[in-house]
């Protein structure tokens, strides 16, 4: 099969659906460990950092604005947690493509 003519041939419609579903719900059981870090994470940061550090560092002066420290570091709590998110996409990603990748090779 051509690569042009894959899209037209590969057509599964509902059941293209399901497959996707399965994988992904395999996927996400098969990653406990990682479910609950990414869980606790968040709280640990908040209750070890912020709380520790909130009595040393009252107030925050940023740009002529005057914050507490836990918004300032709740603010940085979020990005991080961001940039986690990013990186586990683009993890998956990588992974669905060598798994696509060997699919289109048995065909």
């Amino acid at each position: 099969m051509k690569a042009s003519e894959l899209r037209h041939k590969s057509d599964l419609g509902v059941r293209g659906i399901e497959i996707i579903a399965k994988n992904e719900l395999v996927a996400f059981f098969r990653s406990k460990g990682l479910l609950l870090s990414q869980l606790l994470q968040p709280i640990l940061y908040v209750v070890f950092i912020v709380i520790g550090l909130d009595s040393a560092i009252s107030k925050v002066n940023y740009d002529h604005i005057i914050t507490s420290y836990t918004e300032y570091a709740i603010t940085g709590i979020i990005g991080l947690l961001i940039i986690g998110q990013m990186t586990q996409v683009i993890y998956r990603v990588t992974i669905d493509k060598k798994i696509w990748v060997t699919v289109f090779k048995i065909m």
